[in-house]
């Protein structure tokens, strides 16, 4: 064949290609907003997270809005903590491990119920409190920094040259074996398209604009054509033969910033105090920052092709709505009962913005020794509905010796969707087909205890398990959390320590190579999540 595209000695720029022309928008983002992390006051947390009857607290409100009327008295919290994220990345096939560890200042909840009960001996009516509860809540911390590394070989054959080459030819529609086919029309249209699409590059190279990844590799030496053509065997475009050798140094860098949170407004009534009946609206924010910074080095100094850095990120803001509702039944004084469900979540309006990506490289030797290229930066508005929720619960209380709760939650992944917002284009049915086929639906499970110890002490331990939401089995996507904590609650104060500890695995992979995979990084993330909670009972 004597139509090509050089070998690029590099294993970076695929991972530009899904940033073009917008960074996100994908099932990743639908699954990223969907599931949501151990939240609440220290007591709750201590506890798994397992709340949904427990009753009377503002982190058990959260889950369902039916404990609000189990509380008697009004009442303010507030639970600040950190979160210290430790993230552990290996590389497939590869030796090295690179940890990195970061630390954030988080809030569990801060919140008050102003309640209006009943006196004891008023039996004008059978229903005892109207409860109103207004809480901020923390449902994500995106804080995290990820780094992996690997040592390639210039000619590795999970790197980019096959990936480039493919790419090229399947995003401008062009299939090399048409160069080869004994019909000279189906020759003389393939060179046609390849000589018109090289002269586009070029020109796009002399005005200095780059609207696309082919742009970014031409424009820095690292994507040219051999010379054949259609007519005089002369392709226009410029050659350049940089070569690599030595060892290859791959590293990335990428820092996550950013929150979910929730306030929610409900409100809580108690029938005989036997059933607690609730609802509540959750008015939520979102802010998502990415950057990511990958850089090849080669350790041979005599390498003609020395480096090249890409650099990209996007951050997202918006807002969304949902509506809770629930109920907590006491058949028993011992036995409480809990159910609760949660509307999809809908994000109306998230608004992307895209940084300007930027590739760059060096040389050793030659009249260009570096080059870089940008592509201009972009806004985008997409929406994002996550999936319903519901939740069920129980709690045995032993009087004086303490309780045992347990919560169990069904989310269905794949129903999540991403849609257009206002006038913005865009066609979300591969996106959302993703969605479908990726993610499933799962039951997560909760449970914890309380240790009542001299009358205002008290003890909590608490375990939950949340299924891995891919529909691939071999995707290792569950999360645990081991949590425990102390407390002091008098008359009108109390004091709560809370530690939860959650372990997850997520796979990530920078690019593939064609029609296969390419590098696998699995990233095993621990986060300890220390939390305190201060709380004012008011008569």
């Amino acid at each position: 064949m004597n139509t090509f595209l050089r070998p690029w000695p590099t294993a970076v720029l695929l991972l530009v290609l899904p940033a073009l022309p917008v960074a996100a928008q994908n099932e990743l983002d639908a699954l990223r907003y969907s599931q949501v992390q151990s939240t609440g006051t220290s007591r709750t947390q201590a506890m798994g997270g397992a709340a949904s009857s427990l009753g009377a607290d503002l982190g058990a409100f959260v889950l369902n809005p039916a404990n609000l009327g189990a509380f008697r008295r009004s009442e303010f919290s507030v639970s600040p903590g950190l979160l210290l994220t430790n993230s552990a990345s290996t590389v497939a096939g590869y030796k090295e491990a690179t940890e990195v560890d970061r630390a954030v200042l988080n809030f569990g909840n801060l919140g008050f119920v102003l309640a209006a009960r009943r006196a004891d001996d008023d039996v004008s009516s059978d229903w005892r409190s109207g409860n109103l509860g207004i809480n901020f809540s923390r449902l994500n911390t995106f804080s995290a920094n990820r780094t992996y590394q690997a040592t390639l070989a210039p000619d590795d054959t999970t790197s980019v040259p096959y990936w480039l080459r493919s790419q090229f030819f399947s995003g401008n529609g062009l299939n090399p074996a048409d160069n080869q086919s004994p019909n000279a029309t189906t020759r003389f249209n393939y060179l046609t398209a390849l000589t018109n699409r090289a002269n586009a590059l070029d020109d796009n190279f002399v005005a200095q604009t780059a609207s696309d990844f082919d742009d970014l590799a031409y424009q820095t030496y690292l994507l040219n054509f051999a010379t054949v053509s259609p007519t005089n065997n002369q392709l226009t475009g410029r050659v350049y033969n940089a070569s690599r050798t030595g060892a290859v140094t791959q590293r990335e860098i990428t820092e996550i910033r950013g929150a979910q949170n929730q306030i929610d407004i409900g409100y809580g009534a108690s029938y005989k105090d036997k059933l607690y009946l609730g609802a509540s609206l959750g008015i939520t924010t979102l802010r998502y920052k990415q950057t990511r910074t990958l850089k090849e080095t080669t350790a041979d100094p005599t390498s003609d092709l020395q480096t090249i850095t890409m650099t990209d990120g996007y951050e997202v803001n918006g807002g969304g709505l949902n509506v809770r509702i629930g109920a907590v039944y006491k058949p028993l004084d011992a036995l409480r009962l809990g159910l609760s469900v949660q509307t999809p979540t809908w994000y109306g309006q998230l608004k992307e913005q895209g940084q300007a990506m930027r590739l760059s490289t060096t040389f050793s030797q030659g009249d260009i020794r570096a080059a870089s290229a940008s592509t201009a930066a972009n806004a985008y508005q997409y929406a994002v509905t996550t999936p319903f929720r519901a939740t069920a619960g129980v709690t045995l209380i032993g009087g004086k010796v303490g309780l045992v709760t347990a919560d169990a939650d069904y989310v269905n992944y794949g129903s999540a969707s991403l849609s257009t917002a206002n006038d913005d284009p865009g066609d979300f049915t591969t996106a959302n087909n993703a969605i479908r086929d990726s993610y499933r639906s799962v039951l997560n499970y909760r449970v914890g205890g309380e240790l009542r110890l001299a009358q205002i002490f008290r003890l909590r331990a608490g375990y939950a398990f949340y299924a891995s939401p891919y529909t691939n089995t071999d995707t290792k996507g569950e999360r645990t959390v081991i949590s425990g904590g102390a407390g002091i609650r008098r008359e009108n104060f109390y004091l709560e320590l809370g530690l939860a500890r959650t372990e997850f695995e997520q796979p990530y992979s920078p690019y593939s190579l064609g029609s296969r995979p390419g590098p696998v990084v699995n990233t095993k993330y621990t986060l300890w999540n220390p939390t305190v909670t201060m709380g004012f009972v008011i008569q």
